[in-house]
């Protein structure tokens, strides 16, 4: 299977060069450490560099908030938009694990997307509060995905245990 260049510096060497194509990378941590950040350069260098157009869902931040942070790191993701290689979405996760509404398909399929980021899939435990039913949910929704021809990072958020790690 063909390997998916993230262009985040180490990542890939880490990674044995990539992420194979059509995985789900689940991106997990405490708010603040940087998840997201990871996942917007994740999706910036696959349309930049290596001309692989993305989508970002999110489920509470607004597109706004997306094109201001990844403007602080040079990243200018309405240029994306204005040129097809990008859309951000802002939806609830139910309308998008709903498969008669063909949201996400539609979306995809506009821009030609190889590479897409849902932030948070957290926000899947507050509409499936069984865990067997959120399980097969996800499964099916990361399946989905991949049917689609979509390599995801998926992000998560973990309680703060209270062992934080303070950044230098």
């Amino acid at each position: 299977m063909p390997i998916i260049k993230t262009g985040i510096v180490g990542l890939d060497a880490l990674l044995y060069g990539g992420i194979r194509e059509g995985n789900s990378v689940l991106v997990e941590g405490v708010p603040g450490t940087g998840k997201t950040t990871l996942a917007l350069e994740f999706i910036y260098h696959g349309a930049v560099r290596y001309g692989e157009a993305g989508v970002i869902v999110t489920f509470e931040q607004l597109p706004e908030q997306f094109y201001r942070d990844a403007a602080n790191f040079g990243w200018d993701l309405r240029a994306l938009e204005r040129e097809n290689k990008l859309r951000v979405v802002c939806t609830s996760p139910e309308l998008l694990l709903d498969p008669g509404t063909g949201l996400l398909e539609e979306v995809v399929s506009e821009v030609g997307a190889k590479r897409i980021v849902i932030d948070s899939v957290t926000h899947f435990a507050n509409i499936l509060p069984d865990p067997l039913e959120l399980r097969r949910a996800v499964y099916s929704f990361c399946n989905g995905l991949k049917r689609m021809g979509l390599t995801s990072f998926l992000v998560k958020e973990i309680e703060d245990s209270g062992n934080r790690i303070i950044p230098f």
